[in-house]
């Protein structure tokens, strides 16, 4: 392709431009400023034409007028305007013809414009500054002779004033026929007005320079550097620099497209302007600094731009968080010339500092950026700085960092593979810049032809660059040399003339030297309603896709699968964003997912009021709210509208997340595990749901792990796949059955990842099996696939024959779970150490209790599944049964050592808070109290703001101190306020219970802390090195324990917040939805280590192959009932029996062997899909323990 990137619509925040003058010059040229805008109010006040009062001419306007008004009678003669008039176009025509006609009464011609369009001052300035586009283009000598004249005036200020602002209004309003001497002519004289000792001169010519900045193309743009950079070398005068540096300053000001190409060769000599002997000059390349980096088009790096200007002003303080927040991240625009000039220097900063850890952190980073870069051209603008960098790094003291720097250099040279190198890109465009001449010269009527044109048009056709590191851009092709010739010249010459030139350049320049662009391959482009060439995600040091194509039809249902930690949220996270290349600004997206879910579980509005308030943001009638609900399933539950949203179950937090979308603009629709929390009759609701609103012609693109309801609603599949995206026009069952082989590549078990193979646990072939059938799902028997109607076998694109490990991916990790220990007092693991006996709970903005009169019970060897339809009251029961929420009325019994942990449905939110730390310091902040900090904030342990002012009260209990156990029964030591320090009083637990309700939470807190020092904190200290042990247990290990935990996959933050609740040893897991969430490879590793655990587990499922796989009792919930049963399950033979004779377990030939044959349905007998699965669990064999029919649990035993 191209060596540059394709030019995209920059979008640039209006802050930040003063973010960045914020952060690197704050009071720098602060008087100055002030002054320069007193002198231009003042000059606009003094030279404004007359207008009416009621309209104000802009500043800009009238300098332009005044500069016009200078210029027009020196130029303007009645020639020159007859040649406009002939040639010039309808703007530039009829201002002639008024010119003309003033010229001839003996009238000023700006008057005469003014007076043409009475009351538009903006409109007269445009037709004088078109006038004065056609006149430079037929006699640009005479007009820039006159123009330098008057700047070379050293003893008349107005008139080298007038000169710079009629070039302003040349600039400003005379188009393409401007640029040759803009480039050629004018730059240069407006050199010498910043250096202007008048601060009226110098505003004139900064006014000039953002008019040549605005005006000029892009590429024209960059050829005005040429007479720039010799003025900021090392041994040009200060006085020089100084106006270079406003020049560029000024020519940056509005952004124009193609000078951010420049930034490589510019960057570094601002860099070395900071640094200079006079403050004047630094001052000046501060403020030019910033207005470069204005440039930057990539939207993470504009993101970025005040740390890193930081970083470049200030390295010795800003350097390491630069670089830090350059790995925290995410990127999805792929990273040019632009992004580099400002990061490497920082990078280099980094790597050429004695500090280890720096320079490791500038190792990752490097790392992480070169596989980023828009093309490989793009690399070769810092390759000759970057390697001696990296040679350094191979032979560094810390072998952490050698491996860095090896990968460092294998990444550098890797990419740029195939790349034209810089001395290349300079032959080429000087080969083509002679072709070009030598096609300009060998025209019939060179001699009309202006040799500043033809010059300008050489240079500008053959990609010439006046830097020595900047990227040449692409030679043109014939066809666009004609373009450009024609733009150039009109004016210049007439249209026969234009026409012959035209013809003569088709036959003689060749385009020899001009490189064909390679367009994306990819499918049809029938009503693409979204179409992302070049796309990159990359996030944490890890690249995710490089290079793909990111494209959607509309009224399709896509699927984005793949292995664990590919992307796929991300991506979805990233389009809601809009900031990526190419999207389409009008496109309405909306995104529905778990981050939105779990900010809803901190509203206290109501459902109503929820919905009242997305109401006025979108601005849609009221009436859309019923409507909305009503198709999310609200008219079957009207007593949750009043119910605070927090309070609502995850699947009615789903549904209400929907409902929501109905109220926005959808085009595409984005979700993210929908089918979560969802019980079966809710997933057949939204299958339904997704069917309609793909045939109303809407997208709805899918992340889920639940692969039967892929199966029911997709109609396009797109594969992650070797960091590039494959794309395939069927459902997913056609998918699977046509590329058997993605089974044979699921993540498996890999000792190699940790250092000991031989410490790591031994796998269950039962798990990994399960793990096969959860990407290998069999068809649904009965099932209409909606691949059906569509294209079969020969429709699917091809796929690639073998499916390799993603370089994103964790791999297949075991998990496992300490052993909990003996509890006191219990010989027996079917003993009962928790019951729950007539609870009765009713929320505050309820009508009805959630629950009536539950009873239930949990030993050691309880493995119970809580299952209810969404809305039922599980998650209540679950709370009440781990003391998040406190009883409404029955009793509640717990062994008063027994330790629990608690996993919540929105697990994640356990390390929202913690995402700077890392996992080591993640636990010991948790723990560092001896007890678990999550279950502290339990409503039953903490304490209100009442409470802890009723504790300080006289005579109140301020503290419990110690436990004994005294006739059977717990006496707790309790401290009072205002008696003596060993005057302590001892109360039973029956009198505790009926006092103060704050006391009772002390004693719990109490409980709490001997539970810790039982679980063995006194011989399990809180240190890094016990931590590590604990994290290599749950896959946590080389190096990841280390990292911050924002930059961890998804399935990795689970794995964490498993072994955060596990630290404890606990008796009794609870768990709300574990399924949710969870990769392939933890969930097969998180089902293996709850058949293996010693203790007792209760968990809240929709998941039947998962509850299947661990649990043996049901706890029903269903109108405010609790029904405990126990069941048994029947599996194949091979659910739980192992191989025999040592296979090589879960080696990809291993897996693939399991989808032998023609089909999957051999899979079947693993019973079911181990992820996602919402089957129905009342499909289960129920029986009790000892055969009987099973009754509720009594209240008395």
């Amino acid at each position: 392709g191209a060596p540059c990137p394709p030019l995209h619509p920059r979008t640039h925040p209006p802050s930040v431009r003063s973010r960045t003058m914020g952060i690197v010059g704050k009071v720098v040229n602060a008087k100055q400023v002030e002054t320069a805008a007193a002198v231009v109010k003042k000059a606009t006040a003094a030279s404004a034409p007359a207008a009416p009062a009621a309209a104000a001419v802009p500043p800009e306007i009238a300098l332009y007028m005044r500069g016009a008004a200078w210029l027009l009678p020196q130029v303007a003669d009645v020639a020159a305007l007859e040649v406009v008039v002939a040639r010039g176009e309808a703007g530039a025509r009829a201002a002639a013809m008024t010119a003309l006609a003033a010229v001839k009464g003996g009238t000023d011609i700006v008057a005469a414009l003014v007076a043409a369009h009475p009351g538009h001052e903006t409109v007269a300035a445009r037709a004088a500054g078109e006038l004065l586009g056609c006149l430079v283009a037929s006699e640009g000598v005479k007009v820039c002779g006159v123009l330098k004249a008057a700047a070379g005036n050293k003893k008349d200020m107005v008139e080298r004033e007038s000169a710079y602002l009629a070039s302003a209004a040349m600039c400003a309003f005379g188009g393409h026929a401007v640029e040759p001497w803009a480039v050629a002519e004018v730059v240069p004289l407006l050199l010498g007005g910043f250096d202007d000792a008048k601060e009226e001169v110098k505003l004139a010519a900064r006014a000039g320079a953002k008019a040549v900045g605005h005006a000029l193309s892009g590429r024209a743009v960059r050829l005005c550097m040429a007479s720039l950079y010799p003025a900021l070398e090392s041994t040009a005068k200060p006085k020089v620099k100084i106006a270079a540096l406003n020049l560029i300053s000024a020519l940056c000001a509005d952004k124009p497209e193609g000078l951010e190409y420049e930034l490589p060769d510019l960057i570094p000599l601002l860099i070395e302007a900071l640094s200079d002997t006079k403050a004047a000059v630094q001052d000046a390349a501060t403020v030019t600094l910033a207005e470069a980096c204005g440039l930057v088009r990539t939207p993470e790096t504009v993101k970025l731009m005040p740390l890193f200007l930081a970083a470049i002003t200030h390295p010795d303080s800003m350097t390491t968080k630069a670089l830090e927040a350059l790995m925290d991240i995410t990127f999805c625009n792929a990273l040019g010339s632009d992004s580099l000039a400002i990061l490497v220097p920082v990078m280099l900063r980094g790597l050429r500092t004695g500090e280890a850890d720096l320079t490791k952190c500038a190792c990752k980073a490097a790392c992480n950026m070169l596989e980023l870069v828009a093309s490989p051209e793009v690399l070769m603008c810092f390759n000759d700085r970057m390697i001696p960098e990296f040679v350094k790094t191979e032979n560094h003291a810390y072998p952490e960092i050698r491996e860095l720097g090896v990968k460092s250099m294998h990444d550098l040279r890797t990419g740029l593979i195939g790349a034209e190198t810089l001395a290349e890109q300079r032959t080429r465009a000087k080969a083509g810049k002679e072709e070009i001449l030598s096609a300009f010269a060998s025209y019939s009527n060179a001699a009309s032809v202006p040799p500043v044109a033809v010059a300008f048009l050489a240079s500008l056709a053959s990609g010439e660059v006046s830097g020595t590191l900047s990227i040449s851009q692409n030679v043109f092709s014939a066809h666009e040399l004609e373009a450009a010739t024609r733009k150039a010249l009109h004016g210049a010459l007439d249209e026969a003339a234009l026409t012959s030139l035209s013809a003569h350049l088709h036959t003689a320049y060749a385009g020899t030297y001009h490189r064909k662009e390679m367009g994306e391959e990819g499918g049809d482009e029938d009503d693409n309603i979204v179409n992302l060439p070049n796309i990159i995600c990359g996030f944490a040091g890890r690249v995710l896709l490089r290079r793909a194509t990111f494209k959607l039809e509309r009224g399709q249902i896509y699927g984005l699968v793949g292995q664990n930690g590919v992307g796929k949220t991300t991506l979805l996270t990233r389009i809601v964003q809009r900031d990526i290349y190419g999207f389409p600004p009008e496109l309405g997206c909306h995104y529905v997912g778990c981050h939105e879910l779990e900010a809803y579980q901190e509203l206290p509005d109501t459902v109503m009021e929820f919905m009242q308030g997305a109401c006025d943001a979108t601005g849609c009638d009221e009436s859309v709210i019923a409507v909305a609900l009503s198709a999310a399933g609200f008219d079957d539950r009207p007593d949750l509208l009043n119910m605070h949203v927090s309070q609502l179950s995850g699947g009615w937090r789903m549904k209400l997340g929907i409902a929501k979308s109905e109220m926005y603009s959808r085009d595409l629709l984005l979700l993210d595990e929908p089918t979560n929390h969802l019980d079966h009759s809710s997933v057949l609701w939204l299958q339904e749901y997704l069917t309609k609103l793909a045939a109303s012609g809407i997208t709805i693109c899918i992340v889920s792990h639940d692969y039967n309801f892929l199966a029911e609603v997709l109609t396009r599949v797109i594969n992650f796949h070797q960091l590039k995206l494959a794309y395939f026009k069927c459902g997913f069952n056609a998918f699977q059955e046509q590329n058997p082989h993605i089974v044979a590549g699921l993540p498996h078990v890999n000792k190699s990842k940790f250092s000991d193979s031989a410490a790591a646990p031994e796998v269950d072939p039962a798990a990994i099996a399960a793990a096969a059938a959860a990407t290998a799902v069999t068809p649904m028997e009965g099932a209409k696939s909606k691949e059906a109607s569509a294209a079969g076998p020969a429709a699917a694109e091809p796929a690639e024959p073998v499916v390799q490990q993603s370089l994103a991916g964790d791999g297949f990790l075991p998990i496992v779970f300490p052993d909990p220990g003996k509890l006191d007092g219990i010989r027996s693991r079917t003993k009962t150490v928790m019951k729950m006996t007539g609870v009765t709970f009713k929320y505050p903005s309820a009508t009805t209790p959630q629950l009536t009169n539950a009873c239930c019970i949990v030993t050691l060897a309880s493995r119970v599944a809580i299952v209810g339809a969404n809305g039922a009251g599980k998650t209540t029961l679950l709370k009440l049964i781990v003391g998040e929420t406190d009883i409404g009325g029955g009793t509640f019994e717990k062994h008063e050592n027994l330790r629990l942990s608690y996993i919540a449905q929105h697990s994640m939110h356990h390390v929202e808070d913690y995402l700077d730390k890392t996992p080591v310091q993640y636990i010991m902040y948790r723990f560092q109290e001896g007890m678990d900090k999550e279950m502290a904030k339990f409503s039953t342990i903490q304490l209100s703001e009442e409470e802890k002012e009723a504790k300080l009260a006289p005579n109140a209990v301020n503290d419990v101190i110690g436990r004994a156990a005294r006739g059977g029964k717990l006496w707790y030591e309790l401290v009072l306020n205002g008696r003596k320090k060993d005057d302590n009083k001892w109360e039973p637990l029956q009198f505790i219970e009926k006092g103060p309700a704050y006391v009772l939470k002390l004693c719990r807190h109490y409980d709490e802390k001997l539970k810790a020092q039982q679980s063995g904190m006194e011989v399990r200290p809180i240190s890094t090195i016990e931590i590590k042990k604990h994290l290599y247990d749950f896959g946590i290990a080389n190096g990841l324990e280390d990292g911050k935990i924002k930059r961890m996959s998804g399935g990795q933050k689970c794995r964490l917040v498993l072994a955060a609740a596990l630290w404890s040893m606990p008796h009794i897991i609870a768990l709300d939805e574990p399924t949710n969430y969870l990769d392939n490879d933890t969930l097969a590793a998180l089902t293996k280590a709850l058949i293996e655990y010693k203790g007792g587990v209760v968990t809240i499922s929709h998941n039947a192959p998962f509850v299947e796989a661990v649990c043996n009792e049901r706890w029903t919930v269903a109108n405010g009932e609790v029904l405990c049963e126990t069941f048994k399950v029947k599996r194949s033979k091979d659910y739980f029996d192992k191989k025999k004779g040592g296979s090589n377990v879960g080696s990809s030939a291993d897996l693939a062997s399991m989808v032998s044959g023609d089909s999957t349905t051999n899979l079947s007998s693993l019973g079911g899909s181990m992820m996602g699965s919402s089957a129905d669990l009342a499909g289960l064999e129920i029986s009790d323990k000892a055969g009987k029919k099973a009754t509720k649990v009594p209240k008395k035993k």
